[in-house]
């Protein structure tokens, strides 16, 4: 059943996916400065790809990074549809805390474009990327805030977001994410998560903070962005939370090409 809507504003970036909750990473994070997106396509000059998300590279592939010129902004679309079974199922996404010191959990099965706010990034110079991202989460099931006397999250969930590169240096590795904020200019809020039915012992939530994405690839990002504890500085409820998901970008435009950042191509 279809309730009020909860909307959340996230800055930089994109995902454009749900974001992510924990602890602050113990290395700094900085704005990425040898960052840029490409699309993962077949008409890529190189292909040194074996897979439509260009997570694995191989010597003589069928997919590579074909150039999206910097000041140039194209349309995407972020779910959670093709991040499990070789791309052949999707991940839940998993939003854990705590509220009135006690533990809850939402978890939701889909994840896919908001059909009202259009999505985009596009490559600045030099070396970074940003794009806003507008995701629905639906069928999720809720553990806690009185769930066993009927309470339940109303849907969609819908995360309007701004996004952008960042990078940090572990040991003699340069890795690289995908940052999402609250937009500074509206709100220090990513969502207000709002409940409903009977027994709720909060009728609402606000999730704060940062969250950010890293990929799985071969030498890049890849297309699939994982959204791990490790990497977030959230809180749900004034309390440390935690955010797990995996998600990928395409292109809106046909073939639907998946969005790669990477710092060697």
């Amino acid at each position: 059943m279809i309730g009020r809507r909860s909307i959340l504003t996230m800055s930089l970036l994109s995902v454009l996916a749900f974001c992510a909750f924990g602890a602050q990473n113990a290395f700094a994070w900085e704005t990425a400065t040898n960052t840029t997106v490409f699309e993962c396509s077949k008409s890529a000059p190189k292909l040194d790809y074996e897979d439509a998300h260009c997570d694995n590279t191989k010597s003589e592939g069928s997919y590579g990074h074909k150039e999206i010129k910097a000041g140039e902004k194209v349309d995407i679309e972020t779910s959670n549809t093709a991040t499990k079974e070789e791309t052949k199922g999707a991940e839940t996404a998993i939003l854990e805390g705590e509220l009135l010191g006690a533990a809850v959990k939402i978890t939701c099965h889909k994840v896919e474009p908001d059909t009202e706010v259009t999505s985009w990034v596009q490559n600045v110079n030099p070396g970074d990327f940003e794009g806003t991202s507008a995701v629905d989460f639906t069928e999720c099931t809720l553990e806690g805030n009185g769930s066993s006397l009927g309470c339940h999250v109303e849907e969609p969930i819908t995360l309007a977001s701004l996004f952008h590169g960042v990078e940090q240096t572990v040991g003699a590795e340069r890795q690289m994410a995908i940052e999402f904020t609250p937009d500074p200019s509206t709100s220090t809020t990513y969502v207000t998560i709002h409940f409903g039915g009977t027994g709720c012992l909060l009728a609402t939530a606000n999730v704060k903070g940062k969250a950010r994405g890293t990929g799985s690839g071969d030498g890049a990002n890849g297309a699939t962005l994982h959204f791990l504890p490790a990497d977030e500085e959230l809180t749900f409820g004034g309390n440390v939370a935690k955010f797990t998901g995996t998600f990928t970008t395409k292109l809106v435009a046909e073939p639907h090409n998946a969005l790669v950042t990477t710092t060697t191509k």
